[in-house]
């Protein structure tokens, strides 16, 4: 890296000195250096550094998203790279690749604003940064840690993309540290003293942090149990990363004026929302897919026929069904009008497959819904389990690409619980009002 301007007798050449009030000859001094070490003033320049902001943005809701939708698959477990894996890997995949390109055009408005500080390995280690990230999404990782389910944790072999995607993150996990401790004595010299703290707490924070998590991996005995947490850790990591480049984006904005927040946010909410909802672009916003699942202390036949009988689901489902009305039988599947608390009178039609599988189809305005609920044995008590197939209409649509968390939260909370919840109560008092008989 360059030095910066010529200091003679502790001052940088060409800057104006301290003289008069003191608050005015700081404030100056202050306007001297900004303006000679950085060129933030032209439209291009301020569009590549948001480029940065946006990134970080991006990649964050990005994996929160997905990884909060995906079944089977545990944040605090498994690494965002698995996400990538599968039919439903694309997004993971285009998030990557998305960002990379991002991080690449904030490296060149790094070069652009750094410029006159001479500052060359700062911006392109932050290029490296965008390539590696680029590279992660072109080759896919190996499963890792136990997902997919009924993979090893450590794979057994190795695959060609595997280990590329490996390779092409070494330019995040411990070039991006280099890269902050360069910029630490970048803004060192510069006398920004607390942005030369933040950057070398932030490359040795991503350190330690990926360090501690890749000794888990590799099962060092003095760190074994940590190997569960191998994605918080990973995450951990991310975060620290992305959140020291989004800031130096705004921070080297800051010297553009004050329009700098506007323009981010209006260029973060575009980026954002065009990749999220790009699935409904290219797919038709596809039906919602996802799975929830708990344990209930009873036999699969009790509780089958617990939610079986539709007559009960006001009882059973009180904040969610307020009443219910068979329309049609025909032997095989019934048509019921149901009360809903928030929708008013919606068709439901249900048909019991099997003792252990009913069927329900759910019709509503802003969605249509069919479940497959599951009862199966677990040792004394019932894996009770609802695979769910929503299809969002109309402005609803909007919401499809966060919608799989909110299902997820909802099936728990207004159908598992409440039926978990009913047939355990139900047994305790079945316990209870039987006899005892004396020995």
């Amino acid at each position: 890296m360059s030095e910066a301007a010529p200091v003679i007798k502790g001052q940088p050449v060409g800057l104006s000195p301290i003289e008069g009030n003191g608050e005015v000859a700081v404030s100056n001094l202050e306007s001297d250096i900004r303006n000679r070490v950085l060129d933030t003033s032209d439209l291009a320049t301020k569009a590549l550094l948001v480029c940065g902001a946006v990134a970080a943005l991006l990649f964050t809701v990005a994996w929160l998203g997905e990884g909060a939708a995906r079944a089977n698959y545990d944040p605090l477990q498994h690494p965002i790279s698995s996400l990538s894996i599968g039919g439903d890997g694309y997004m993971q995949v285009a998030s990557f690749i998305i960002t990379g390109l991002l991080i690449l055009a904030f490296s060149i408005g790094l070069r652009r604003a750094l410029r006159p500080s001479g500052s060359v390995w700062g911006p392109l280690l932050v290029g490296l940064v965008g390539v590696g990230l680029i590279g992660a999404g072109t080759f896919v990782t190996d499963p890792l840690n136990g997902y997919p389910p009924g993979t090893p944790r450590i794979p057994t072999e190795r695959t060609t993309h595997g280990i590329l995607h490996d390779l092409f993150g070494i330019p995040f996990f411990l070039g991006l540290p280099i890269t902050c401790f360069v910029f630490a004595r970048l803004f060192a010299r510069l006398g920004e003293r607390r942005w030369a703290a933040y950057s070398a707490c932030s490359g040795f924070a991503m350190f330690a942090v990926f360090f501690l998590a890749r000794l888990g991996m590799r099962q060092v005995s003095a760190f074994a149990d940590i190997a569960g947490l191998f994605g918080l850790l990973q995450r951990i990591t991310v975060i620290i990363g992305f959140s020291w480049i989004a800031l130096l984006a705004v921070h080297l904005l800051k010297a553009s004026g004050s329009g700098a927040p506007l323009l981010i946010g209006a260029v973060a909410i575009g980026t954002v929302s065009s990749v999220l909802y790009a699935p409904c672009l290219t797919k038709g916003c596809a039906m919602i897919h996802t799975v929830v699942s708990t344990e209930i202390s009873a036999p699969p036949e009790l509780v089958a026929a617990l939610y079986a009988d539709y007559e009960g689901w006001p009882r059973l489902f009180p904040a969610t069904i307020r009443g219910v009305r068979l329309l049609a039988d025909d032997g095989q599947r019934k048509t019921i009008e149901v009360d809903h608390a928030s929708e008013g009178k919606v068709i439901n039609i249900m048909m019991v497959v099997s003792p252990h599988e009913i069927r329900l189809e759910e019709f509503k305005r802003r969605f249509d819904a069919r479940f497959i609920n599951r009862f199966d044995a677990a040792g004394q008590a019932t894996r009770y389990s609802i695979v769910a197939d929503v299809q969002l209409k109309g402005v609803a649509r909007a919401l499809a690409p966060l919608a799989p968390p909110i299902v997820r939260v909802r099936l728990n909370r207004f159908v598992l619980e409440p039926m978990r919840a009913a047939v355990e109560s139900g047994l305790r008092t079945q316990q209870a009002a039987t006899p005892k008989h004396r020995q």
